[in-house]
């Protein structure tokens, strides 16, 4: 889980067979422990799925917001040297 602007605020290593809309409940749950001021999160479309943001809302007490991808942008495309 990271910040707006990129900071890394927890990681949970799970066995690869969980989904990760029921592995990102082990990374909420560790960060709900940490951070006392969340008060919504972004989440990619894949994320809607699992009742994710019902167990959210109703577990933790925060917004789970699902942000689907800009329909201009359809693939990534590598920059010389290797960025993106």
């Amino acid at each position: 889980m990271v910040d707006t602007v990129g900071n890394l605020l927890e990681v949970v290593v799970h066995a690869a067979g969980i989904q990760d809309y029921h592995g990102a409940k082990l990374v909420l749950v560790k960060l709900t422990e940490t951070v006392s001021t969340l008060q919504k999160i972004w989440a990619d479309v894949m994320y809607a799925n699992g009742g994710l943001v019902e167990w959210v809302r109703d577990t933790l007490g925060i917004t789970l917001e699902i942000v689907e991808r800009s329909p201009i942008r359809k693939v990534f495309k590598s920059c010389p040297g290797g960025g993106w």
